[in-house]
Order: C-alpha cells, then structure tokens, then sequence
C-alpha cells in the first residue's frame, strides 16, 4: 500500500526514536541496543502479568500520583522500543508484544482513558502522558488492535485538546497535536501544531520563553535554559525536523530564531560539553542528570537542527558539536547519545573538512534572568544571581530541597576538571557553603524561601565591547550583524563585572557582592555584611571537590592533606590549590591580608537527600577543600575582597601577590571599584542613587549621580567607556562624569548624551526600556 503523507511522517518518527539500518557491528551501537534491550528486559521481568493484577509495577501501585501513570507509560516505551528496533535482541519478539499490547489495555481500563478525572500534577495528564503513549503507538503501529490504538488517540485529546501554554510547555503540547494528527490522519492537528510554534519562536519581554540577551525562563523567574530551554530547543528541533518537506512543513520566519538560540542561549553554557548547571535549575538535584549528560543531549539537538538550517549556520553548528564532543574530557557521549545519533557524530568527528570550533572568549551578561558567564583561555566562570525581577531557587515536587543558596552568587569555576559538579557534587557539598556566597549558617529547612524573589532590584553588570563589539565567535558571521550588534553587544564583552544587592529572606542577613572579571582574573568584593538573626556569616570563598591527590598551600607553606583538618589562619597573602593534573590549579590573593578558615572534609550524602520525587538513597562519598572568611554573628558593614587567578601555579601565584595587577579602589557600602593596571581598566559599581564620587590615587576619578555599573579603559589615545543600571531604577536619565578630558567621540551607542568633553567627560544616558543593557562610548583623548 501507498505510503501517504500522514504515513511519512509516522515512519520518519519512528527513524528518529530508533533508527533505521543501524550498524549493529559499531561497538557503540552495539552498545546501546543492548542497553536497551537489557533496560527493557528488566522492567518486562518486574512487570506484574495476570487478569487480577493491581498495578503494572509494585512501585506504581498509587491510584493517586500521576506521575505513576507517566512512569508506567515511560518503561512501556522503553519495552516499545527493544521491540521495533533492529539488531535488539528483543526485536520482533511476539511474546514481548502480547505483555505490551496486555499492559497498555490494563493502564486504558484502570489509568488513562477518556473520562478519566485527572488527579495529581496536570502535566502527566496533559503532556508527559501523552508523548510517551504516541512514541509506543508509532513504535508498535499496526501491531496493537485497532479499537484499542483508536482509545487512545481519543484519551490524549480529551486530555490535551488545544496547543496553549509557555515556553516549554507550549512546545510540548505541540508535538502532542502533531503526534494526534500524524497518527489520527487529521491535518487541522498537524496545522496546529506547525502554527503553535509561533508564540514559541518570539522573543518575550517578560514571563516565559527566550529573550533576546540568549536568557531563558521558566515559571515566570527562573533561569531554565538547561533545563526547560533544553527540552524545548529539543523538541523544537524534532518537530521542525519532523515536518520539514511535508505539507506542513514549518514556514514562520520567526523559525530563524531556533538558529540564534544555538549562538545566544546554548554556546556560551557548553564549556567542554557540559551545560552549566546554574542554568538548570531544579534539575541538578537528579541522580542521572549531569551537566555532562545535559551536553550531550544539547548537542544532539543542534546537530539534529543543522540538518535544516542553512549553510552558515549548518556548517558553524556542526563546527561546534565537533569540538564539544572533542573537548569532553569525561567522554560517555555515545553512552548517552541516541542510536540514530552515534553514526552521524561518528562521520562528522572524521570529517577533516569540519574546522574545530573556536570557542568565544569574553563576558556577557543575561539580565534577563540575572546570570553571567566569563570564559578565557583554561577556564569558564558562571555567576548566579538573583532580584526582585528572578527568584532565588526552585524546589517544587520534592526536587533540589537543598538549593538555598545556589542562585545569590554562586561561583561555577570550569576548567580542567571536568567532572567538578558532575561526579557526586549535589547530593555531598556542603549546601550552606557553596563557592562565591556570603551565608548565615543558620540551620534551614528543606526549601526554605524557594521561589522567593530578591528584596533588591540592584544585580546585574557593565560588558566593556573593547575590540569585540558583536557576540560572534569560531569565526561565523551573525546572520544579521546589525541585530547583532544592537542586541548581543548591549550584554558582551571582552570584559564585564557584575554583582548583585543580597537579603536572605530567612535570616535578614544583607551584603552588596561584586564580581570584575577582567583578563584571568576575578576580583570578588563585598560590603554592607549585615544582620542575620544571631548566626554565624561566612564568605565562602572556595568548597571545591578535590581528588586523594591535592595539595594546598598557603603563603608558601604546604597544609595537610587529610580530611579533617581545618586551621583558622591569620594574616593570610595568597593561597595555592592544586587538585590534579594541568588546568586545575586555582590562586585566590587577599589584597591587604586576611584571615581565613582554611578546612578539608570527607561527606557523605545521597541523592535522596535533596530529592524525594526521583529516590535513590544509595550512599555517596567525596572530599572537599574550602577556604572562608568568617564574619562572626550579627556582623555591622562587614567586607571581604579576594582575587581568583585560575591556571595559576604556586610560583606564579605568589608573585601575583607580590606585585598584584588588580588594585582594589573601594569596597564600602556606596561604591565597588578595582583598578587593573596592566589593562588600565577601572570597574565601578555603584550602590546608591545619590552622587558618588570615586576616587583613584588620592583625586576623583568618575561620579556617578544614581546606581549604576561602570567600567572604562583608559589609552594614551582613547577612553572606551561602558555604562548599565542594573537597579533599573533611573525612570530618567543616568548623569556619569569622567574626570579626565577627550577631544571628540569616536563611537556611540544610541541613548548617550554627550553634555562636555573637557575639562571632563560629562554623559546623560537614557536609561528607560535598557532592560540592564550596557551602553558604550569611544572618545578620543
């Protein structure tokens, strides 16, 4: 019989879940067929049989949690699969198909049906239910009795009858009307999938979805491009994929969008294949999602979009899969990949036409949910933060019970060690004492304040342009270098600070932290360290996981290396921590000295411990060493200020001490300021609306008449200046006087006024609708 339209796409989908003429001899595929078939042979010989069954399985007994129904539906389709894919071991089984045909009847008479009055969470009813029963139909088409198919197919409409929603979830409910067109031969559900792409492709100002600095979120205040972004840019992808070449192929000029996401939400996260986990929100409490693992299914799904995108963008995609993949020093790509994924990385990583892609190297800001990444040569940094506009953690449905403190300003420092957050990391770190937080070590329930907004509108940043005044990198051209440049500029730099005003809902306890990331340092200042309901405060300046081979030294002099140890240590200059092979030493330098408790311990936790929806209660061990500036209890304006030199030797480390290229300017309550000589760039932030003068060697140096982030590169020809409010407080105009002269403008960003040029630089700078875009000057002196 004649293949039609509908059936096209039915046997192109199943290509997609298990591939087609796979070559059952590559090890790696090998490999995966019989996971699968091992995976599906576990849950067939755990599956209850027999006509007075109660349940599918022992643990999915509950009449009253959805989720069941959907992880019931999930194995099912893991079965479905070890059935129709070629070279399983369980291909073509015929008994294999009776238990499956026996327990999908069983879950339409006790589970999901029409009629069926949904309990529990809306989402397994509505979407995860759904798309795993239409992959088990387009697995196991004509080979389940018709009557039965057909039940089905109404069941999912009743319960998912229109594409509406957000973000990820619009998407989701997107392919569920494809997959009932597509199978139901029913165009108006094809057309309404294709169509609800629409609200999807635009870019949002508020809410749900992507915005155009490449921020992502979800439930209206969360950073979610790891997470939620990662399942829509995926099921974008296969949707697109999927209809391409048929009558309801996508069209939408917004589907260009899909492309920059790539550029502007996904390649500044990747560092050696791993997504940033500041990125993934309640996810990283998941025992089987790894930032590593996350990668991996990121890069399948741009690979899987370079096969509809046009040369450019198709050749600088493929060009960044290679090297991630290459790059990822904890391997495991094809463990994770899908089967129909392994032969076409395979070719592409053999391909010597394909150039490695050159990774961009720069800060840039995504304001719109308050997180920043800085990446150099050796290392990437995350900072994570959180406003009165994003909140500061999700926990809900039992998940990530423990994030407390992992959105208000968290460090993520990426490097040689590959495996940092991903081997152990979540459910064993001290979760009061994550790197780059001031804390009250009161004790805190599990999820404690989750959700909750920052008291503060001040987080955010300044990115200084320099010589890279659009985001492209690896080589490629934007697709409109003009957009790109009046977008992806306003938020990147070849330099950047950020920061953010801290209130800690729980305990009072208030600081002002700043972050310049300049050159291969990082300069963290804090100030206004205050309150916090009679408990001890602490800066955690690192709480790394460290292998049994590590040494730390501390102004020259070698600690002990046995867990355990902990010394309170006074007067300290430099501190060395060297956890491994090449790329993993880290320096931190106290400018003026300080004290601070420097500990090693060995924990022990489970993942259980911070998330009861998924349980897995085994044991996990593993080692940290942290360094900390102690505050005391009830601290009144207490600062710290440190400098971070990743890569760094022991020997370079302490010169750096000697003759250090950072000097901080201020760190009072008002104002933040370093000065890098070396660069001769000066990073301010300023706290308060009122004027401010900053001052540099003894004189005043740049004031600013509101809150404001500033940072400005001085030459013996230019002042290159870069200006943002990340309060997003000025309803007006920003007024910043520089207090040095120029002679004429040689570049600027529209919105800037320039009122003098001599005897100093005066501005007025339009700050309404910035969203916490920076605005840039060049002036010639």
């Amino acid at each position: 019989m004649e293949m039609d339209a509908f059936d096209l796409l039915r046997q192109k989908w199943a290509d997609m879940l298990v591939g087609s003429r796979l070559d059952a001899a590559d090890p790696d595929i090998r490999f995966g067929l019989d996971r699968l078939a091992g995976e599906a042979q576990g849950w067939r010989s755990s599956l209850a049989r027999g006509e007075e069954r109660r349940e599918l399985w022992d643990d999915l007994s509950s009449g009253k949690v959805s989720a069941h129904i959907t992880t019931a539906f999930d194995r099912l389709r893991t079965m479905a699969a070890a059935y129709a894919a070629e070279g399983s071991e369980l291909q073509g089984d015929a008994g294999l198909l009776r238990e499956l045909a026996e327990a999908l009847a069983w879950l339409w008479s006790h589970r999901y049906r029409e009629g069926s009055e949904p309990y529990g969470n809306w989402w397994d009813w509505v979407i995860g239910i759904p798309l795993r029963l239409a992959d088990i139909l387009t697995l196991l088409h004509g080979q389940l009795p018709p009557a039965l198919t057909a039940s089905f197919l109404r069941a999912i409409a009743e319960h998912s009858p229109v594409v509406d929603t957000t973000g990820a979830n619009r998407v989701w409910k997107a392919t569920v009307s494809a997959f009932l067109g597509m199978l139901g031969k029913d165009e108006a559900r094809l057309e309404a999938a294709r169509d609800g792409l629409t609200e999807v492709f635009a870019y949002v100002m508020e809410g749900d979805g992507f915005y155009e600095d490449g921020s992502f979120v979800q439930h209206e205040h969360f950073a979610y491009n790891g997470g939620y972004g990662l399942s829509l840019l995926g099921h974008v992808a296969r949707l697109m994929v999927l209809l391409e070449g048929s009558p309801w192929q996508v069209t939408d000029p917004g589907r260009q969008h899909v492309f920059r996401w790539v550029y502007d939400s996904y390649e500044p996260f990747i560092y050696n294949g791993a997504l940033m986990d500041m990125v993934r929100g309640r996810e990283i409490s998941r025992h089987y999602s790894s930032d590593h693992r996350m990668g991996h299914l990121a890069v399948q799904s741009i690979l899987l979009l370079s096969d509809i995108a046009e040369p450019e963008n198709r050749a600088a995609f493929r060009s960044m899969v290679k090297h991630w993949i290459g790059s990822d020093s904890c391997g495991g790509f094809y463990r994770d990949a899908e089967l129909t994924m392994i032969s076409a990385v395979k070719r592409l990583m053999e391909d010597e036409t394909v150039p490695l892609f050159r990774p961009q190297h720069g800060f840039r800001l995504f304001a719109a949910m308050d997180r920043a990444v800085y990446r150099r040569p050796g290392f990437g940094l995350g900072v994570s933060l959180h406003s009165s506009r994003t909140a500061n953690y999700e926990a809900i449905n039992g998940e990530n019970l423990k994030g407390w403190h992992t959105g208000s300003g968290m460090l993520y420092l990426y490097n040689a060690d590959g495996l940092q957050f991903s081997d152990g990391f979540w459910p064993t770190v001290d979760a009061r004492r994550l790197p780059g937080t001031t804390v009250s070590l009161l004790p805190r329930e599990e999820a404690a304040c989750q959700g909750a907004k920052g008291a503060n509108s001040w987080a955010g940043g300044v990115a200084l342009a320099g010589r890279a005044r659009h985001p492209g990198g690896g080589g490629r051209q934007p697709e409109n270098p003009q957009h790109q440049q009046e977008k992806g500029a306003a938020m990147a730099g070849e330099f950047g600070s950020c920061g953010m005003e801290l209130h800690d809902p729980l305990t009072g306890l208030a600081a002002r932290k700043s972050w310049f990331l300049l050159e291969d340092e990082i300069a963290a200042v804090g100030s206004g360290i205050s309150g916090a309901e009679a408990a001890d405060v602490e800066t955690i300046v690192e709480n790394r996981r460290i292998p049994a081979l590590h040494r730390m030294t501390v102004d020259g002099r070698p600690m002990p290396d046995g867990s355990g140890w902990q010394e309170e240590l006074a007067g300290v200059s430099w501190v060395h921590l060297a956890v491994g092979g090449p790329g993993r030493e880290i320096g931190y330098y106290f400018p003026g000295k300080a004290d601070i408790a420097a500990f090693q311990e060995t924990r022990t936790g489970t993942w259980e411990d911070i998330n009861r929806y998924l349980r897995k209660p085994e044991p996990v061990t593993r080692h940290y060493a942290a360094l900390v500036l102690r505050h005391g209890r009830n601290p009144v304006d207490a600062a710290y200020r440190y400098v971070l030199l990743p890569g760094r030797s022991p020997a370079e480390v302490e010169a750096y001490a000697e003759q250090p290229a950072v000097e901080i300017l201020e760190h009072s309550p008002r104002v933040h300021a370093v000065w890098h000589r070396g660069l001769g760039i000066t990073g301010a932030h300023f706290w308060e609306n009122g004027p401010c003068l900053l001052r540099r060697a003894g004189a005043g140096w740049i004031t600013a008449v509101g809150t404001a982030a500033v940072m400005l590169r001085e030459s013996q020809r230019e002042l290159e200046l870069a200006v943002s409010d990340p309060a997003r407080q000025n309803a007006g105009r920003l007024e910043i006087e520089v207090h040095a002269a120029a002679s004429a403008v040689l570049e600027a960003d529209e919105g800037i006024e320039v009122l003098t040029l001599s005897p100093t630089v005066k501005l007025r700078i339009a700050m309404p609708g910035a969203a916490g875009r920076s605005f840039v000057i060049r002036l010639a002196r």
